[in-house]
């Protein structure tokens, strides 16, 4: 039987899923061990995150939803093209910044529902671990927005953003993990159609 390489092994979805658990990761330990670090330093590497991640999820998606993947694409694409040319103050940095995970977790929640059926949230759905990251991420990102219209100085922004990107990337892992573990017939991770129940 010949070796399979390790891009075979993981399928083509479970991969680029992964390199978005390690992207984000990445950004949350450098966040983390950065010290004496401004949040206006971060203007190159929010912007450019939010550009890789938002390519490598639309790459990642089935192949029957190649029109909200180029959707989900281009929207990060221009939102983090502002990021890192528009942000001229913290304020507008978090802003670009919570409204690009907004809306990229509302992208991957509605993938999620969309491959459940009623059961989309159960643990064993086959994209639970996709809806879990999605809600954390989206609900994070909407506190941070109250938050920092309420208070200025109420939360350690370093460490918050580090939090949000450390627990996306967990539960992305997990799903990359999952979708590897158990493909459905016919090469595909899950199938967009007829939404199914999963008990």
């Amino acid at each position: 039987m010949p070796q399979r390489s390790l891009f075979s092994r993981l399928g083509h979805e479970g991969c680029l899923t992964a390199v978005r658990a390690m992207l984000a990761a990445s950004l949350a330990l450098a966040i983390a061990l950065t010290p004496h670090l401004f949040l206006r330093g971060l203007v190159g590497s929010l912007g450019m995150y939010a550009v890789t991640d938002g390519v490598f999820a639309a790459l990642s998606r089935p192949r029957n939803a190649e029109l909200s993947a180029r959707f989900e694409g281009a929207l990060s694409l221009v939102l983090g093209s502002a990021i890192m040319l528009g942000s001229d103050s913290q304020q507008s940095l978090l802003t670009l910044f919570c409204v690009r995970n907004v809306l990229a977790a509302s992208g991957d929640l509605l993938l999620a529902w969309r491959t459940g059926g009623r059961g989309w949230i159960k643990p064993r759905a086959p994209a639970a671990c996709l809806a879990y990251a999605a809600l954390g991420l989206g609900a994070l990102a909407v506190l941070l927005l109250f938050a920092r219209a309420g208070n200025e100085g109420a939360l350690d922004l370093d460490a918050y953003l580090a939090g949000q990107l450390a627990l996306w990337a967990a539960l992305m892992g997990a799903h990359a993990l999952r979708i590897t573990l158990r493909p459905a017939s016919g090469g595909e991770a899950y199938v967009i159609g007829p939404r199914r129940t999963w008990g």
